[in-house]
């Protein structure tokens, strides 16, 4: 079974994919899978102290999550935390356009990570809206993030991709839960994103099914991922 060192916050994986594998069209438009899958996600994300997204999905949708629902608006106060959960936005650049709504519309605490060299270079860019963070010489490190994210006190994290991003936090083995969606829809394209890009896991990674429902025609399911002692 999932195990993890207790040092470190728990991570939950959250993508909803079509039935041929895919988590966005070949032209990166990100599907609408229903109503039933909208409200797990943010019910996900509600139960996060934080969420981490890539500055591609990012910059693709202009905003990441926000927790409107009434009942998760009261889940969240209900156990005496913020209205909404940490952003953290990876970006081997750190630039993001401050007109995207993630910045001019959501009411949301930010943090970019970016590298060491990029981080000192944007010293100052963001001001008030968005904290930046040094997370590696030259790539972002998941687990320098992770600990940034700890040292500010979450226990909870959603990871919400893109591909390549979720496959960085598995070649680090950082996922521990996957709260998976299958939509009864097809995209095709071989440049299509799936939820696991980039040149693959060196290892095939062992899944153990925690729950499983079918809410309007979407397969519902919860992995937790298999580390061997």
């Amino acid at each position: 079974m999932s195990t993890q060192s207790p040092s470190r916050p728990h991570v939950r994986l959250v993508m909803a994919m079509t039935a041929d594998g895919k988590i966005a069209s070949v032209a990166r438009t990100a599907p609408h899978f229903g109503e039933a899958d909208a409200e797990r996600f943010e019910r996900v994300c509600a139960e996060s102290d934080a969420l981490v997204t890539g500055a591609g999905s990012l910059r693709a949708q202009g905003a990441t999550r926000t927790i409107v629902r009434p009942h998760l608006v009261a889940l969240r106060a209900a156990r005496g935390l913020p209205p909404n959960p940490l952003t953290c936005v990876v970006s081997r650049t750190g630039l993001l356009p401050l007109t995207l709504p993630f910045f001019r519309r959501q009411d949301v605490p930010r943090l970019i990570a970016t590298t060491d060299a990029r981080a000192a270079d944007l010293a100052g860019y963001y001001g008030d809206d968005a904290h930046v963070l040094g997370c590696g010489p030259d790539d972002v490190s998941p687990a320098r993030v992770l600990a940034h994210l700890a040292a500010r006190g979450v226990h909870r994290v959603a990871l919400l991709g893109g591909g390549e991003l979720n496959a960085a936090w598995f070649a680090a083995d950082l996922v521990d839960e996957i709260e998976l969606t299958l939509a009864p829809l097809l995209f095709g394209g071989h440049s299509a994103p799936t939820p696991i890009d980039g040149s693959g896991l060196a290892e095939p990674r062992q899944l153990d099914l925690a729950a499983h429902e079918v809410v309007d025609g979407c397969l519902f399911v919860t992995y937790r991922v298999r580390r061997e002692p």
